[in-house]
C-alpha cells in the first residue's frame, strides 16, 4: 500500500501506536498523515524508533571521584589555612 504525505510528499511512511488510535506518518517529516484503522496496520512498517530504544550512556564516575577529590582537597586547604590563622591569634 502506498501513501504519499501531503505534506512534504515523501512516500516512506510508517505506523505509529498512539493509543487508543494507530496513525500513519511519514518517515521525513515525522508529520500524522492519517489514523489507520488496527486491521491495516499490518500493511505498513512499524515505528522503529519504538522497537530499538538507545542504550543509555555509561556514566564517567572517574572523572566525577576526581571533581569530587579536587573540591575536598581545597576544602582541607581552606581548613589548613584558617586553624592555622587561628592558632596563632589572629581575630582578637
Amino acid at each position: 500500500m502506498s501513501e504519499l504525505c501531503p505534506h512534504c510528499g515523501g512516500d516512506q511512511v510508517f505506523v505509529r501506536d498512539e493509543p487508543p488510535h494507530i496513525a500513519l506518518r511519514c518517515s521525513s517529516c515525522q508529520r500524522w498523515i492519517k489514523w489507520v484503522p488496527r486491521g491495516d496496520a499490518a500493511k505498513f512498517p512499524a515505528d522503529l524508533a519504538k522497537q530499538d530504544p538507545p542504550l543509555p550512556r555509561a556514566c564517567d564516575h572517574t572523572r566525577q571521584l576526581d571533581l569530587v577529590l579536587e573540591s575536598l582537597n581545597r576544602c582541607d586547604r581552606h581548613l589548613e589555612i584558617i586553624t592555622r590563622a587561628m592558632m596563632n591569634g589572629a581575630g582578637r
